[in-house]
């Protein structure tokens, strides 16, 4: 992978994306009236995309594809398929009575459930000073060494609160996808 697009990697706003990913997941797996197999969770998909492209299994070309997401969101597609038909995987049907297909105008769903996970995240964080001030800063789509320069503090910092706000958003998708938080 070149610099280049590991430093768009590294810039990204990754706290959106992981939301905005588990949504999709979810919507797919609903889409397809399907759970995943053997225990695997919606944000898990959400998150082997973002490694897979990271370790450069899955090459993003900035320049082909310059909407992270969407290419990211095929990514998971892919995973999510080969999540179903790996040997072994066991396909149960969910009670579901209205489906919608991923991407029609189900935005009002992904709203709340984005602003669920916003205000959860808000309130298991607000005692972590740095890592607040990064959520602030993703927020206001500040990269994070805008972050470090704007409130002066170590960029080492800033990266170690990204990944405390990053394993608690994780945290907190896995709770409402599993109903904990509801």
């Amino acid at each position: 992978m070149d610099e280049r697009t590991l430093q768009l990697l590294d810039e990204h706003d990754w706290t959106k994306t992981i939301f905005s990913l588990t949504a999709y997941v979810i919507s797919l797996c609903r889409w397809k009236n399907i759970h995943l197999p053997r225990g695997t969770e919606f944000d898990d998909i959400a998150m082997q995309s973002i490694e897979k492209v990271y370790t450069g299994e899955r090459q993003w070309d900035p320049d082909k594809n310059p909407d992270l997401v969407n290419y990211l969101k095929s990514v998971c597609r892919s995973l999510v398929s080969n999540e179903l038909t790996s040997s072994g995987a066991a396909v149960t049907p969910l009670e579901i009575e209205s489906v919608e297909e991923p991407g029609a105008d189900s935005g009002i769903e992904q709203e709340l459930y984005y602003h669920q996970v916003n205000e959860e995240i808000a309130l298991q964080i607000k005692d972590d000073y740095i890592c607040s001030i990064i959520f602030k800063g993703f927020k206001d789509d500040m990269t994070l060494k805008e972050i470090s320069e704007d409130y002066m503090i170590d960029i080492d910092k800033i990266r170690k609160g990204r990944r405390r706000l990053l394993t608690t958003a994780i945290r907190v998708t896995k709770q409402l996808s599993k109903g904990e938080l509801i």
